[in-house]
């Protein structure tokens, strides 16, 4: 059985002096009991995060982490193939 990975909250430090909101961060939180998941579907939902959380934008996805924007497109194609 393979490990339940839970999307979870947690909130940046920010200067107290600022009057705007906390922003939110979605993190995995990983039950460390259960068996470790498979490094390509690690990969594969911190992508999906990576451009969920940029809007879609997969240029400044790519660019957030570090990838080229083909490299990200591939892995992209790569999941999908995968999935079916």
């Amino acid at each position: 059985m393979l490990p339940l990975i839970e999307p979870s909250t947690a909130s940046t430090e920010r200067d107290s002096t600022e009057n705007r909101q906390e922003p939110k961060i979605e993190i995995f939180k990983v039950n460390l009991q259960e068996s470790l998941l498979p490094l390509q579907q690690i990969v594969q939902k911190y992508i999906e995060f990576a451009v969920s959380r940029n809007g879609g934008a997969k240029d400044r996805t790519a660019k957030e982490i570090g990838i080229d924007r083909k490299t990200l497109y591939r892995k992209m194609k790569n999941s999908e193939q995968s999935a079916q």
